[in-house]
C-alpha cells in the first residue's frame, strides 16, 4: 500500500522547463510570450529518506498571466498507474532581472490548491489529518486551499498565497526555475541561483486556435439558432467559447458556454476517411446567458449553484438540461473524431451520442479555420 508521507513532500514549482524556444540574452528579462503554452517533464523519480524512490511526472500550463501547476505521483516506475493529483493553479507576473545569473524575478500567487486520491490506501490518512474536509473519497477532488495538508507539505493560502521564485532562459532554450532553499513564501527567500531540472514544450498537431464561421443549428423544439465556435488547443489541453446567436448575422447573443479538458489523439477512424480518433476529456463547463428569457428556465431547471442573472458566468459542470449540456460525471469523456486538411480543422457531428466510444460519429461537422 502507498505511503502517504512518501508520495511527496511537495514543492510548488520545484521543476525547470526546457523548449526550442528563441534563446533570450541574460541582459534581457524573461516576458510571458516565451512561457507561453503547456510544458511536461515525462516521468521522473526522486529519491526518499528511506531509499524508495517516488516517481512522479510535471505538466504545467501557461496562458496569458495565469499559470498552472499539475503533479502527478504514481506507484511504478513507467508513471502507468496514478496515485494521487496535486494541482495548483492563479496568477503570475514577471519582474526585473533577478540578482541570479541569466535569472527574472517570478511572483506565483498560490489562488487554489486542488488535491485528488486515486489509490483508496491514501484515504484514512488524509481523513485522519486533516487534508479537506472528511470524507475523502477515491477520484473525487477536493480544494485544499483552506486546509493544506501537512503531510504532504501543503501549506494553507492564508500560510503562504505567493511563491517568490526567479525564471531563465538559456542558450540552448532551457528554461529553468529556481533551486529550492529554505521556502519560497517570502520575498526576502527568493531563489540565488537557477536549478538544473527541466520539462519539454508539449506541441500537438491541432497546436492554436481554431474558428468556425456563423452556423445554424437545430434546436430540439424544431428551431433553428446560430453558433461560432472557438476552439483552442495549448499542448493536450482543450479550450471551447461556443456562444448562441438569434440571427443569421450571428450579431445577437443569447448564451456563451465554455468547456476545458484534456485530449488524447488515438488512432485513424477507418469509418470517416481522413479523420482521427479524439478523446476529449471535460474538466468543467460554464455558461452566461444575455437573453433575460432564459433566466427563468434556467432556475426552473435547477441549472447552475444560485439563482440566474444575465451576464454572470455560472458552473454548470453538473449539468444543465434545459441547455442540453451533460455533468461531467454523466460524461467524462467525449469519444469524437478529427480532420484536419491544411488550415481547416472538422470534428464529427452531433447527432450522436458522444459520451460512449461505441457512437463516434460517423460524419464530419462543418470547418473551422486557423487563426493566424
Amino acid at each position: 500500500m502507498a505511503d502517504l508521507r512518501k508520495l511527496t513532500t511537495l514543492f510548488v514549482l520545484v521543476m525547470a522547463l526546457t523548449a526550442v524556444v528563441p534563446v533570450l540574452a541574460q541582459d534581457a528579462a524573461l516576458t510571458p510570450a516565451l512561457l507561453e503554452g503547456n510544458w511536461l517533464t515525462g516521468c521522473a523519480s526522486r529519491p526518499e529518506a528511506d531509499g524508495t524512490l517516488t516517481y512522479y511526472t510535471q505538466d504545467w500550463l501557461f496562458l496569458g498571466d495565469t499559470w498552472s501547476l499539475f503533479y502527478t505521483t504514481y506507484a511504478d516506475e513507467a508513471c502507468t498507474t496514478p496515485l494521487m493529483d496535486i494541482t495548483f493553479d492563479g496568477p503570475y507576473t514577471l519582474g526585473a532581472l533577478s540578482a541570479a545569473a541569466g535569472a527574472t524575478d517570478a511572483d506565483f500567487t498560490l489562488a487554489r490548491r486542488t488535491l485528488v486520491a486515486y489509490d483508496a490506501a491514501l484515504l484514512p490518512a488524509l481523513d485522519a489529518n486533516g487534508c479537506g474536509l472528511p470524507p475523502w473519497e477515491a477520484s473525487i477532488p477536493q480544494d485544499i486551499s483552506i486546509t493544506g495538508c501537512a503531510p504532504l507539505g501543503l501549506l494553507r493560502a492564508d500560510q503562504c498565497p505567493v511563491e517568490y521564485d526567479i525564471i531563465g532562459v538559456e542558450a540552448g532554450g532551457i528554461l529553468r526555475l529556481g533551486e529550492r532553499g529554505a521556502g519560497l513564501c517570502m520575498a526576502g527567500t527568493r531563489p540565488a541561483a537557477l536549478r538544473a531540472q527541466f520539462a519539454v514544450r508539449n506541441i500537438t498537431t491541432l497546436e492554436g486556435r481554431w474558428a468556425s464561421a456563423c452556423e445554424p443549428v437545430q434546436t430540439g423544439d424544431g428551431g433553428t439558432l446560430f453558433w461560432l465556435r472557438d476552439f483552442r488547443f495549448v499542448g493536450s489541453y482543450w479550450f471551447l467559447t461556443l456562444v448562441g446567436y438569434a440571427d443569421v448575422a450571428c450579431s445577437a447573443p443569447l448564451y456563451l458556454l465554455s468547456i476545458d479538458g484534456t485530449f488524447v489523439l488515438g488512432l485513424p477512424n477507418e469509418a470517416v476517411p481522413g479523420s482521427t480518433n479524439s478523446d476529449f476529456g471535460i474538466s468543467g463547463t460554464y455558461l452566461t446567458v444575455f437573453a433575460p428569457e432564459f433566466v427563468p428556465e434556467l432556475d426552473a431547471a435547477g441549472c447552475g449553484v444560485q439563482a440566474w442573472e444575465v451576464e454572470v458566468t455560472q458552473n454548470v459542470s453538473a449539468g444543465c438540461d434545459a441547455m442540453g449540456v451533460p455533468g461531467v460525471f454523466d460524461c467524462p469523456v467525449e469519444y469524437d473524431v478529427v480532420a484536419l486538411e491544411g488550415e481547416t480543422l472538422r470534428f464529427g457531428d452531433r447527432t450522436g451520442n458522444l459520451c460512449v466510444p461505441d457512437t463516434r460519429p460517423t460524419a464530419l461537422s462543418a470547418p473551422l479555420t486557423r487563426v493566424q
